[in-house]
Parts: structure tokens; C-alpha cells; sequence
């Protein structure tokens, strides 16, 4: 019966089976096999209850003020005389291997995010240079069109030209009036000094 109140004590009290299981190796100096003869259930009974003493010890330190903390200082030494030099309370507590858990979480959430940047960067490059050599596509094409226009514009110049020198008469060189004495485009017979005699 005393096992079982124990037992629903130390429940009550929160601990936990891999607590009890360590301090059991913190006592025992070695880890426990599955197979244990019915000397070592006893040997985790008694320290269950040391277990428990010293949560209750605890518990009653906010209680019974100075007097309880004397009492918390003592089984600690006590602890520390059974078992090994390490502090009371060195057990790792799970709230630290949580917060390893979250720096790793974190950590891959990082990387995660920044290889998805990355891909998002490696995207946006490759739209911007795709509508950059579309723009110059574009460009291309309306200079191409420009420049088609353009000897259309100069083959009916020539063809102009062409017709012009066909049509028009050269003009005249300048030549000396054998009347007048002068360098002129008209002839002599033309002169009008001669025509005014």
C-alpha cells in the first residue's frame, strides 16, 4: 500500500517516467536493463521515495519560509553524499531541448525561405530579361520597318532625280559677247546693246 501511495504521490507531483529513470541511473551509475531482478524494483521503490521526499521538501519552501529552505539545503546534501559530486537538480530540463528544437526549426525555415528567394530572384531575372529582349525585339522591328521606309523614300528620290536629268536642259556656260565685250550667256546675235542701235 505504501508503493501505491508513493506512486500516487510522486504522480500528483509530476514526475515523470524518464525522470524517475534517469535518477535511477544517476544513483546506480549505470544504465538499466530491461531484464531486472526484484532487488532492483526495490532499489527504484526506495529512491522513488527519496524522489518524492525531496518534492515535498521543495513544495513546502514557499510555505515554511527559512525553516523550509534549511530542509531543502539538506536533502540536497544528502543527495549529493548517495550519489555522485554533481549539483541537486542537474537533470536537463525539457524546456532546453525544446528550445534546441526551435533554433534548429528556425534555423531550416531560414534556409528555406532563403532558397526560396533565391528562386524567386533567379525568376524575376529571367521575366525582366525576357521582356527586356522583347522590348528589343520590338525596337529591332520598327527600326527594320523605318529602314525599309526609308530606301523606298530614297529609290523614288533617284527615280526622280533620274527623270529630271532626262527633262531639263544643262544651262549655259557663260561666254564672252563679241558685241558688247562682256561674259555672258547670250549670243552675239542676241546681245541688246546691238538690238538698241
Amino acid at each position: 500500500m505504501a508503493g501505491r501511495e508513493d506512486a500516487a504521490a510522486a504522480a500528483a507531483a509530476g514526475v515523470t517516467d524518464e525522470a524517475k529513470l534517469w535518477w535511477l541511473r544517476f544513483n546506480n551509475g549505470a544504465v538499466d536493463d530491461d531484464d531486472d531482478d526484484d532487488e532492483e524494483v526495490e532499489e527504484e521503490e526506495s529512491d522513488e521515495e527519496v524522489v518524492v521526499e525531496e518534492e515535498e521538501e521543495e513544495g513546502g519552501e514557499g510555505e515554511g519560509g527559512a525553516a523550509g529552505e534549511t530542509e531543502g539545503k539538506g536533502s540536497c546534501g544528502q543527495m549529493e553524499r548517495q550519489s555522485s559530486p554533481r549539483s541537486c537538480g542537474s537533470s536537463p530540463s525539457p524546456g532546453e531541448e525544446v528550445s534546441e528544437d526551435e533554433y534548429v526549426q528556425d534555423s531550416q525555415r531560414i534556409s528555406q525561405e532563403n532558397e526560396n528567394l533565391r528562386l524567386q530572384l533567379a525568376l524575376k531575372t529571367k521575366e525582366l530579361e525576357h521582356e527586356e529582349n522583347q522590348k528589343l525585339r520590338l525596337q529591332l522591328e520598327l527600326k527594320n520597318k523605318d529602314i525599309e521606309s526609308l530606301k523606298k523614300q530614297n529609290d523614288e528620290l533617284k527615280a526622280e532625280i533620274e527623270y529630271y536629268k532626262k527633262t531639263t536642259k544643262p544651262p549655259r556656260v557663260a561666254r564672252r559677247c563679241r558685241w558688247c565685250e562682256e561674259y555672258t550667256t547670250h549670243d552675239y546675235r542676241n546681245c541688246p546693246q546691238r538690238r538698241s542701235y
